[in-house]
């Protein structure tokens, strides 16, 4: 149902309300029709989004239980004047109550404008898969969420340097994985407008069908110019918006003007809550991603082997995980077959392939033992049977995949590490316990696998990142021995050393030392094995404890090196107030350790550099946006700011700047407004801007 009504102001403007959809039925409004609030700055005023909420009176004889709203967008609210849409919202949800005594009820209706909805919806991204986006892409995704907005206004005040003049949101980008947690659950709509506006300092108030980004150091200096968009388009047009009054007596509409002083702060202090990561591939081993080829997760195979090492009990676990690819190849002719439906022993048996596996095996004399417990290794298992023939065959390979989406670059490493463990006894698909050759004499040069890394564009070859297509050897650590070398586990050869501010051992792969950053998802392959030495087979070769890490070199104090990166300021130390401090979750790039939180900018979309410190045209001051917030904190609240209440005309927007000339010297900007439609009437609390 579609309830409609109109009204006049004071003043014989006319209104038409709109409340849901579907057949049209007029209502009577009550003699306050409709009252709308925007809410006020809570501890400061750089508050990310203000949000409004309505109120509608209206006297029924029935009942308006289609009212109800129990989800949040199910009854729009729209009020409009022959100048367009004044305000859009919905029935507040799960809220509804009248009186319930009288033949005609007068009731309220409550509504929160479209922009609040967003608390009910969680971030969805926008390419239906994580990626790297601009903060314009992300502003349009949650602004067409709301189903309500045509276009939306950013100011032009923050610049990347004192003589660019562009859109730098539309050029700023971050990893949409910065919006999910390590359980893969998302922040709401909400919390993502929240902080691309504390980012951005600015503060987005939704005004008609339009939504404002406004910046109030730029609206006090007069800088007027804003980056209109279109709703779901990418190229805006610059325009200038500006309303500065000097309040006359004729602006009042009744008494009640009140005069006040805002707070004072003795300290302001802005934290980075950076989302860091270390390994860039997603873990083999998270359950979430596993399944059992037996069916059920509890499903084991229980394997009886009795070879050249004895006799063994084996248990298997065979996984096969969403985000890695296993490759099969027939073990006669080598040509590559599907992934198979059933997997067990027998077909690690007769298929050439790598396979994720939990195993435990023990030497026995007793094939009947019962065990009351298992303690499973995990393993990448490389079943090769003796198949060499000078080709490179993928194994085993990360699957490109959604949650690793990132930015790598600065002074960070990617640091692989893991255990190698190989058996010569074909057929044999377990590890012998106990079992060894001695006097292998074996040439720990060919202690090796290829692999092949590819991160955005770039290809590791051993040597440097190319763009060419290239592969390169992982080696492992024969540690001083080369009397054998079978069912014998060897780490990944480290080359860390002290000077080079990493942590731990394994093969470091220096990021490129140029200013740009790596964007995109990691692809890591391992191909098939080949002989250690003439007489030696690679029959199953045990990976463990497998994982590529990303680490930035760090030569700070321990205490420092992993904590958030924090900004403050002393205003004076004699204020009894000190300001809760702001945290961020979108970030400037601090070299500490790698994250999805870090700002990436990038003039083309294709090129990306770590965005540092930006150019702000009111304060003319380049600082990184933490610190412009800093700035600004300090200048609004090292001394008292006044604050004036009034009651003026519905005339005032929300990005005017006013003047009193009984308080010379002083320029307001609107804080919050309480409008009654039918009087007229704006409940306006102005706040001194320094």
């Amino acid at each position: 149902m579609k309830y409609t009504a109109q009204f006049y102001d004071i003043n014989e403007k006319l209104y038409t309300l709109e409340i849901g959809s579907g057949e049209v039925q007029n209502i009577t409004l009550s003699a306050t029709p409709f009252i709308t609030e925007l809410e006020t700055s809570d501890s400061h005023l750089y508050k990310p989004c203000k949000y409004s909420s309505a109120t509608i009176g209206m006297i029924t004889d029935d009942y308006k239980f289609d009212l109800y709203s129990s989800t949040a967008q199910q009854n729009k609210v729209v009020l409009s004047s022959a100048s367009g849409i004044v305000w859009v919202g919905y029935v507040t949800p799960n809220l509804y109550s009248q009186g319930y005594e009288n033949e005609l009820e007068e009731i309220e209706v409550e509504a929160i404008d479209a922009l609040s909805t967003l608390q009910y919806y969680k971030y969805t991204t926008i390419g239906g898969k994580k990626d790297i986006v601009s903060f314009t892409q992300i502003i349009n995704h949650l602004l067409s969420k709301c189903n309500a907005y045509s276009s939306f206004y950013i100011s032009d005040n923050t610049q990347l340097n004192a003589t660019s003049d562009f859109c730098l949101p539309s050029k700023m980008y971050i990893s949409e994985q910065n919006f999910f947690d390590e359980d893969d659950e998302p922040m709401t709509m909400q919390e993502v407008l929240e902080e691309v506006c504390k980012y951005l300092n600015v503060t987005a108030v939704a005004d008609g069908d339009k939504v404002y980004f406004l910046d109030y150091d730029a609206i006090k200096n007069g800088i007027n110019t804003y980056y209109r968009f279109t709703l779901g388009t990418e190229t805006p047009t610059k325009v200038t918006l500006q309303q500065s009054k000097e309040i006359e007596a004729s602006d009042y509409v009744e008494n009640g003007g009140q005069l006040s002083l805002d707070n004072v702060y003795n300290k302001v202090t802005v934290k980075d809550s950076l989302y860091s990561f270390d390994s860039i591939i997603p873990s083999i081993w998270d359950e979430k991603y596993l399944t059992n080829y037996g069916g059920s997760w509890s499903y084991v195979q229980e394997v009886n082997e009795d070879g050249k090492g004895g006799m063994h009990k084996c248990f298997f676990k065979y996984l096969k995980h969403k985000n890695y690819t296993c490759y099969y190849y027939d073990k006669n002719t080598l040509n590559m077959v599907l992934e198979p439906m059933v997997f067990n022993y027998g077909t690690s048996q007769n298929l050439v392939g790598a396979t994720i596996c939990k195993a435990f095996f023990e030497k026995t004399d007793n094939f009947n033992k019962k065990y009351n417990d298992i303690n499973f290794t995990d393993y990448v298992l490389l079943h090769i049977h003796n198949t060499y023939d000078g080709q490179l065959r993928p194994m085993f390979e990360l699957a490109v995949n959604d949650s690793n989406v990132s930015f790598i670059g600065g002074s960070t490493y990617l640091i692989i590490k893991g255990n190698f463990l190989f058996m010569d006894r074909e057929g044999e698909m377990y590890i012998m316990q106990g079992y060894s050759n001695k006097n292998d004499d074996f040439n720990p040069d060919n202690l090796y696998i290829d692999c092949k890394l590819k991160y955005g564009n770039m290809y590791w070859n051993g040597i440097q990142w190319t763009t060419t297509d290239s592969t390169f050897k992982l080696y492992f650590d024969n540690q001083g021995q080369t009397d054998h070398c079978i069912n014998r586990s060897f780490p990944v050869k480290n080359n860390i050393t002290w000077d080079m501010g990493l942590e731990g051992e394994g093969y470091a792969i220096p990021m490129p030392s140029t200013n740009e950053v790596i964007i995109g998802k990691p692809t890591f392959t391992l191909y098939h094995p080949h002989k250690v030495d003439n007489s030696y087979r690679c029959d199953a070769v045990w990976l463990s404890n497998f994982d590529i890490q990303a680490k930035v070199q760090n030569f700070q104090k321990e205490a420092d090196k992993d904590s958030d990166t924090e900004y403050s300021n002393i205003i004076n130390e004699d204020f009894v107030n000190e300001m809760d401090s702001e945290e961020f979750a979108i970030c400037t790039w601090d070299n500490k350790e790698c994250n999805y939180s870090a700002v990436c900018y990038s003039a083309n979309g294709t090129s990306f550099t770590y965005l540092d410190n930006v150019y702000n045209k009111a304060t003319k001051q380049m600082y990184r946006l933490e610190e412009h917030l800093i700035y600004r904190l300090v200048t609004q609240y090292s001394t008292p700011s006044a604050i004036l209440n009034l009651n003026l005309q519905n005339k005032f927007k929300v990005y005017a700047t006013m003047t009193d000339n009984h308080l010379p010297n002083k320029k307001f900007i609107v804080d919050s407004i309480i409008t009654d439609y039918r009087l007229g009437k704006q409940e306006i609390r102005l706040i001194e801007k320094k």
